[in-house]
């Protein structure tokens, strides 16, 4: 499963991400930064199968449904690693359920 984190993750916690049968790659390291949600999106399918990002109004603002990409919208506190880490494992397991065109909700309790 290959999963795509937004720029709005710290660059350095895709290496937090790790776990067999998952590749993460960001936004970062493929130099896509500054690309508008609409363009970022037609280019996410050909890196991953899952989008994840902390951009609560991305489901808003485009056509999630037409997507052949499922995106897990991650709501933490703040962008800072100590507020992410606890919900990695909750981003892995989304990933594995979240469907094209479908929005999965991760959140701490």
């Amino acid at each position: 499963m290959r999963l795509l984190l937004d720029e709005n993750f710290p660059a350095t916690i895709a290496a937090d991400f790790v776990k067999d049968g998952f590749q993460v790659e960001t936004v970062h390291s493929l130099a896509w930064l500054g690309i508008k949600n609409g363009a970022l999106l037609k280019r996410a399918p050909s890196v991953c199968d899952v989008f994840v990002t902390l951009d609560k109004s991305l489901p808003f603002q485009h056509n999630v449904a037409a997507l052949s990409i499922g995106i897990v919208l991650v709501k933490s506190h703040s962008n800072r690693r100590a507020d992410l880490l606890p919900l990695i494992e909750k981003v892995f397991a989304a990933a594995l359920l979240v469907r094209a065109g479908q929005v999965l909700h991760v959140q701490a309790q």
